[in-house]
């Protein structure tokens, strides 16, 4: 039954889509994978991601395609845990609307897309014959010169799904994709490593505003028009080292609760404030990718603003003594998300 699950959590989260994520469910220690010798602190891997939808069949269809990248940094490792910050940023081929997402994460589990672990597929290509008769076909081995393939097909009454990754004997992916096929459409996702990089990140502690309880109000912004869209609660659950994790409560038009990470460098509502006092927090020239600090507001509060190719894309105030977030405006799906503080 564990394997059972394990496989069913790479099956569903083993590619990384547009649509915003989170840490629902905080993972259990028993499906974390070994650390590969590659990953260290200030680790970047960035893909070039695509994602296209076709909703509808003949005549009456409709499709779409957005493309960008997916970037993962690692920012700490605890024990044996790998925490880090992943950056969703795509373009809507359509609209030419940005669409940015982020999260702190724990990073070495299944499904989080930042690399496979041949050993888990080796153990779990040796059961295939179980899965098969649960419905899930496995198919996996050796493609080329260390490059290896692992391909997951689930089909319910309804919809056919199959993920495919091609990777390293080091548990590097090349090469990521996902088919989903129903009767009202479907959709495919393709990720194909851009490069791997290292940032030089400072030596710091978990900042004291990381154990603090805040809430924000969020709203939606169409066409100029603002609506409220939910208010949102951060509670502080527990502190383990350099992680802090939160409980997160939405209530109005959004109500859920999900569980969230803070980290020595960034939080759900911070940013450590030694960062503040860079031009740069992060650089990727690579893929012309950089959150800067780019002066002040009228209360003394850092602007700090995501660029990409130049481009700027999302902006946020934060207190500077603090690291405190204070107000924030990005490009999400469909409309933009601004937000303040509350308390």
């Amino acid at each position: 039954m564990k394997n059972l699950f394990l496989i069913l959590v790479i099956t569903l989260l083993i590619f990384s889509s547009s649509f915003p994520q989170s840490t629902d469910t905080f993972p259990r220690k028993e499906i974390l994978m070994p650390i590969p010798s590659w990953i260290r602190e200030g680790t970047c891997v960035v893909y070039n991601t695509e994602v296209g939808t076709r909703v509808g069949i003949g005549a009456e269809s409709s499709a779409g395609i957005m493309a960008g990248y997916s970037i993962y940094i690692v920012t700490t490792i605890q024990k044996d845990r790998v925490y880090g910050i992943k950056y969703e940023i795509f373009r809507d081929s359509r609209t030419r609307e940005w669409i940015i997402n982020s999260n702190i994460l724990l990073l070495n589990t299944p499904g989080v897309g930042l690399y496979v672990h041949p050993k888990i597929v080796e153990q779990t290509l040796k059961e295939r014959d179980f899965y098969a008769q649960n419905g899930i076909i496995v198919e996996g081995g050796p493609i080329g010169k260390d490059l290896y393939y692992f391909a997951v097909t689930t089909q319910s009454q309804d919809e056919i799904t199959t993920t495919s990754e091609q990777f390293t004997s080091e548990g590097i992916i090349q090469l990521s994709t996902i088919t989903r096929k129903n009767p009202r459409g479907g959709e495919a996702g393709r990720k194909t490593l851009v490069g791997i990089y290292n940032l030089n990140l400072p030596n710091l502690s978990l900042p004291d505003i990381a154990k603090r309880n805040v809430s924000y109000a969020l709203y939606s912004v169409i066409m100029g028009i603002t609506q409220p869209l939910s208010n949102v609660n951060y509670r502080l659950l527990n502190v383990e080292g350099n992680i802090a994790i939160y409980q997160i409560n939405y209530w109005g038009n959004i109500t859920r609760t999900t569980t969230g990470i803070g980290d020595r460098f960034f939080g759900p509502f911070y940013i450590n404030p030694a960062l503040l006092k860079r031009k740069t927090i992060i650089s990727i020239p690579q893929i012309g990718f950089s959150l800067d600090t780019a002066g002040y507001g009228q209360r003394g509060e850092v602007l700090v603003v995501l660029y990409l190719s130049g481009q700027p894309l999302g902006q946020s105030l934060y207190e500077p003594n603090t690291g405190l977030l204070l107000e924030f405006v990005y490009p999400t799906a469909g409309f933009t998300m601004y937000g303040h503080l509350q308390n």
